[in-house]
């Protein structure tokens, strides 16, 4: 709405008013440090050299992808350096006493379900973004938007049906001192 009233380049605007606003809700909140344990480690380049060819590697099979043909040489070349490169960088991370990433946090298993819920949710209304475009763009074609629109319901619906399941399901995990709000 705000996009058709003030045109798009608000949007950036909104975003830095927003960004004002954060960051004087949090200008009390007190920093939050680890506590020393006097070992030094030196910083992990070839972690976060690993992780940053991974990145552009995938990066660059996905925008090049349709150009390149989705199966040519090039695109599966592109896949094999992508899997060559996380691997080593799950194997460096794994073996060095001061990791780019620590993957240890991964052990929690209400951690790891919280990344993975949120991830799988991220990827549903992403999901639901394109299909809503593709709705509009098949409704401008003549076909009737109802329809289309019936289309996206399903994954909404088992999303609002799995809300309640986790949220069971981290109250289960979760120790009662770990709870947010605290118990009384």
């Amino acid at each position: 709405m705000a996009v058709s009233f003030l045109g798009w380049r608000a949007i950036f605007w909104i975003s830095i008013a927003v960004a004002a606003i954060a960051l004087y809700l949090i200008r009390d909140t007190p920093d939050s440090k680890v506590a020393e344990t006097g070992t030094h480690h030196r910083f992990d380049w070839s972690g976060l050299l690993a992780f940053v060819a991974a990145m552009l590697v995938i990066n660059i099979f996905i925008t090049q992808g349709p150009k390149l043909g989705w199966f040519s040489g090039a695109s599966l070349g592109l896949i094999v350096a992508f899997v060559l490169f996380i691997l080593a960088f799950f194997r460096i991370e794994t073996r060095k006493p001061g990791p780019f990433v620590d993957l240890s946090i991964f052990d929690s298993k209400t951690f790891a379900g919280a990344i993975l819920s949120n991830s799988l949710l991220n990827g549903l209304a992403g999901t639901l973004v394109v299909a809503l475009g593709l709705v509009q763009q098949a409704s401008s074609l003549g076909s009737a938007s109802l329809n289309e629109a019936r289309r996206t319901m399903p994954p909404l619906r088992r999303r609002r049906r799995s809300v309640p399941v986790r949220r069971c399901r981290s109250r289960r995990q979760t120790p009662p001192s770990a709870r947010w709000p605290a118990p009384a």
